[in-house]
């Protein structure tokens, strides 16, 4: 995900540590698993005032579209 959120321009990304596991059990098993997080009005989030601007949502899905291109990258030459 580092390399992803870098091609959108962020050269220092942040890592944040969450506890946001429920999100991700149903995966654990059978993959690595990444969050990304979207940048929120005031840091409020998971309550009705939760606010994102759009160009912040348009930056999370750019990040998320490289770091899927590099993965892909990663795998191309694989064995399968």
């Amino acid at each position: 995900m580092v390399a992803g959120i870098r091609a959108t321009g962020d050269d220092q990304p942040r890592g944040l540590w969450s506890r946001a596991g429920h999100d991700a059990m149903a995966m654990a098993e059978i993959t690595d698993v990444a969050m990304l997080f979207v940048r929120c009005h005031d840091g409020i989030s998971h309550h009705p005032a939760e606010s994102v601007r759009e160009i912040d949502v348009a930056r999370g899905l750019d990040a998320f579209e490289q770091a899927v291109l590099e993965v892909a990258r990663r795998t191309a030459g694989a064995p399968a």
